[in-house]
């Protein structure tokens, strides 16, 4: 979208197993056309691992973010009301 009134950016934390990550972002992916809404791509984002502690390094998530894209049906001023429910879900 060229508008940026049209996509929401959000940072998602997900479980460091594949497989798992994999599950949850077809829930977040489901709930967002669930809304009527478009999930536009994910974006890994880059971290530093050596940069913080051991015990810190042993929990790190997979951090990704994901973009979504205003749906046809949603009038620009309820975008933000569906990217809360999205959100909360």
């Amino acid at each position: 979208p060229d508008d940026p009134a049209d996509y929401g950016a959000g940072l998602v934390f997900l479980p460091d197993d594949d497989a798992s990550a994999r599950d949850c972002m077809a829930t977040l992916e489901r709930i967002v056309a669930e809304e009527g809404q478009s999930v536009l791509g994910w974006r890994e984002v880059e971290v530093h691992p050596e940069e913080i502690g051991e015990i810190a390094r042993e929990v790190l998530p997979t951090i990704r973010q994901v973009f979504v894209g205003r749906g046809e049906d949603t009038a620009a001023e309820g975008f933000e009301r569906k990217l809360l429910v999205i959100r909360k879900r």
